[in-house]
């Protein structure tokens, strides 16, 4: 006969939970359960193996002999294949849930119970050893129906037993709602309800113990180690509602205490222009009675004071700013000044005149990026004028000056044009972007206003080629090679 496959037995106390005395319960019966089940296997599939093949044994004194095989019908023997892999199904499904725990959460009976499955299975295997097989199927079916339904249970008895956990809870019976919640943890060691409620649960007697003692503690007058204890008790079990009413109540309390000796503060340091501490006075003021209607004017006060100084401070930064001919920060100091007080007078002038230099700035600057643009009519008039412009500034820094002087030289070279030699293989056609069109040849020199430019040469049967080069204004000559060599493949 053919044993089905052993699975391994796993524990039915989830690893890492504290050697309680209910645990070792489980332990032991773990350990009994498996020795158990090795002695059921042995039976199962050895006993009626050896019986099917030896000589019918006489019968016992007070026993009921076993039917021999001649005994049985031939539609037993037909269904005994059948009947081997339902038991084998059955055993199957009682192993797996005892290494589940089933021993522990299926006692109750919830549709059905651990009980009645080992019943009904024990029913079939003995219906199995009398060789009455086509019998035993049924059986079998119906013990492997019932831990079907016993494992099917599992999701109302977690339920259950989250549920008689709080119940436990609620009635400060720590003992009780751990051993309900670590059913549930059998049930489900991942549950966050459970695991939440079992460490609930430990710190019960400490949540018990600390409330006791903040009551102590108010009764002797001293408030602020009643709140104190009823905080820390807050700490230990934050979702333990009858500890937050008290800690609302005596933070009330001190806080009516404590509101005069914020204000006086905050007053104090509005005199010392400490602003900043005297948001943080204030905010303490505020978080006793936060619709007080001195406070409201103390915090205009604050605000008053705040914005001076930063008034100030933006009124330096923009000069300091302009001094180092930073123009654009300037903008930004004096435009924050205004988004203040719009009707500061050194912000709306200062960012005028910086907005100004800004914008000088950033004309001449373009002309300096692109020098090629000045040679053009229309742009070249404009340059000039932003030169004069820029020559009529009193006190230019160094940056204007220099940049000044970059764009008079630009301006000027652009009256001179640069001989430029064009190299190449009298097969590649030459055209200059922009320039114009310059045919086959090998050597030509072509005259340019400075700025930069880019060749093109194109030929039968080969790549184009590209070359961008640049002709500066102090350049004497250029000379540049252009010609395709690279073959377009057929």
């Amino acid at each position: 006969m053919v044993r089905p496959p052993a699975k391994p037995l796993r524990a039915a106390i989830p690893a890492g939970r504290a050697a309680s005395g209910h645990d070792r319960l489980k332990f032991i019966l773990g350990g009994v359960f498996a020795v158990l089940v090795v002695v059921a296997l042995a039976v199962v599939f050895l006993l009626p193996g050896k019986m099917t093949h030896s000589p019918a044994a006489s019968a016992m004194p007070g026993s009921t002999a076993p039917v021999s095989p001649a005994a049985a019908l031939p539609q037993d023997f037909a269904d005994k294949p059948a009947a081997d892999k339902l038991r084998a199904e059955a055993l199957q499904a009682d192993v797996k849930l005892k290494g589940e725990g089933v021993g522990v959460w299926g006692a109750e009976k919830v549709d059905t119970d651990l009980a009645s499955a080992e019943a009904r299975l024990k029913s079939a295997n003995e219906l199995y050893d009398q060789k009455k097989f086509t019998a035993s199927l049924a059986a079998f079916r119906e013990s492997i129906e019932l831990y079907g339904r016993l494992e099917a249970s599992k999701p109302e008895r977690l339920r259950r037993a989250v549920q008689a956990g709080r119940t436990a809870y609620d009635a400060f019976d720590a003992a009780r709602a751990t051993a309900h919640y670590e059913l549930a943890l059998l049930l489900d060691p991942a549950n966050p309800e459970a695991q939440a409620g079992k460490d609930r649960a430990a710190k019960l007697p400490a949540v018990l113990a600390g409330i006791a003692a903040g009551k102590a503690k108010e009764s002797e007058g001293d408030l602020d180690s009643a709140y104190e204890a009823y905080v820390r008790v807050s700490g230990l079990d934050p979702a333990y509602v009858p500890v937050k009413a008290e800690i609302e109540r005596l933070g009330k309390m001190i806080g009516d205490r404590d509101y005069q000796a914020a204000v006086s503060r905050t007053l104090a340091l509005i005199d010392q222009k400490n602003f900043t501490d005297a948001r943080v006075t204030l905010k303490q003021a505020l978080a006793i009675r936060p619709a007080a209607p001195e406070l409201r004017e103390i915090s205009g006060r604050i605000a008053a004071g705040v914005q001076a100084e930063t008034l100030d401070r933006l009124r330096r930064s923009g000069a300091s700013f302009e001094r180092q001919e930073k123009w654009v920060d300037a903008v930004a100091a004096y435009a924050k000044a205004l988004s203040l007080d719009a009707t500061a007078s050194f912000a709306a002038a200062g960012r005028a005149r910086a907005q100004g230099m800004a914008d000088l700035h950033a004309a001449i600057d373009r002309y300096l990026a692109e020098p090629a643009r000045l040679r053009s009519p229309d742009p070249l008039a404009h340059a000039r004028g932003v030169l004069g412009q820029a020559k009529a500034v009193a006190g230019a820094g160094p940056v204007l000056s220099g940049k000044l002087r970059r764009l008079e030289a630009a301006i000027a070279a652009q009256g001179r044009e640069v001989p430029v030699t064009l190299r190449s293989d009298a097969k590649t056609t030459v055209a200059i972007t922009r320039v114009g069109r310059f045919g086959a040849f090998t050597s030509r020199v072509v005259k340019l206003h400075p700025g930069t430019y880019t060749a093109v040469g194109s030929r039968d049967g080969y790549r184009d080629v590209r070359v961008e080069f640049r002709v500066g204004p102090d350049d004497a000559n250029v000379t540049i090679s252009i010609q395709c060599t690279e073959p377009i493949a057929q």
